[in-house]
C-alpha cells in the first residue's frame, strides 16, 4: 500500500486553462516633494486587461497573463504644468501566477477506502507576481522646464501595475481556478492510472484568514 501510494504521489499535473476578460482602471495619489510645497499631487492611473490565462507544463500552476497602460501624472494648473509637471505613460505587461504545491504531499494525504481515493491538498497560493520587462516600455514622457529629475517615476509605475495585475487575478477567482483544475486533473490522473479506483474525492485545507503571498506580489 505504502509503495502504491508513493508512486500515486510522484505524478506531474498539467492545468489548460484559455480565457480573456476586461477590467476598468484604477487610481491612488502620491504626494511627493513638489505636493508638500503646494505645488500639486502625483497620480497614478492603469487600465489593466486580462489577455489569457495560460497552460503551464508546471506543478498545477495557472497563469494570468495581464497588460495594461500606467500613467503617472503631477496634477496642477496649466501653466505650473508647463514649469514644473512631469508625466509618463507605461506599457506594463505581466502575469500572476497561482497553484497548489504538491512538493509537500505524504501518504498521510492521501487514503484508500474501499475503492475510492480520498485525498487532502493544501489551499491554492499565489506563486509569483511578475513584470515582463521585455515586453514593457515607457510609451510617452513629458517634464515640465524646472521638473526636478523623478528617478522614483519609472519603479513607482511598474509597482503599482504589479499590484493591479495582483488585485485583478484574486478578484477573478485565480486561487479558486487553481484548486478547480487541481481537482479536475488529479482525479482524471488518478482514475486513468489506477484501474481499480471507482472513485477520487478531493478536498483542501482551510487556508490562513490572510491571503500568503511571495515577495514578488507584496
Amino acid at each position: 500500500m505504502r509503495k502504491t501510494l508513493g508512486g500515486i504521489i510522484t505524478l506531474i499535473l498539467i492545468l489548460v486553462i484559455f480565457g480573456l476578460g476586461l477590467f476598468g482602471g484604477f487610481v491612488i495619489s502620491d504626494r511627493g516633494l513638489l505636493g508638500l510645497m503646494g505645488v500639486g499631487e502625483r497620480s497614478i492611473t492603469a487600465t489593466v486587461i486580462l489577455e489569457r490565462i495560460q497552460a503551464l507544463a508546471e506543478l498545477t500552476t495557472t497563469r494570468y497573463n495581464f497588460s495594461g497602460l500606467v500613467t503617472s501624472e503631477r496634477q496642477m494648473p496649466p501653466l505650473l504644468q508647463l514649469i514644473y509637471g512631469e508625466r509618463q505613460v507605461l506599457v506594463a505587461v505581466g502575469t500572476i501566477e497561482a497553484g497548489v504545491d504538491l512538493r509537500h504531499l505524504t501518504s498521510d494525504s492521501i487514503q484508500l477506502v474501499g475503492n475510492t481515493m480520498q485525498i487532502t491538498l493544501p489551499p491554492a497560493q499565489l506563486q509569483s507576481c511578475a513584470i515582463d520587462e521585455s515586453k514593457t516600455y515607457v510609451m510617452q514622457r513629458d517634464t515640465g522646464i524646472f521638473a526636478p529629475e523623478s528617478l522614483s517615476l519609472d519603479s513607482d509605475a511598474r509597482r503599482f501595475a504589479i499590484a493591479q495585475f495582483r488585485d485583478q487575478a484574486l478578484e477573478s477567482g485565480v486561487l479558486q481556478q487553481a484548486q478547480d483544475e487541481a481537482r479536475t486533473v488529479i482525479t482524471q490522473m488518478m482514475l486513468a492510472t489506477n484501474p481499480a479506483i471507482e472513485r477520487v474525492d478531493i478536498t483542501f485545507t482551510v487556508p490562513e484568514a490572510t491571503v500568503t503571498m511571495p515577495d514578488s506580489c507584496l
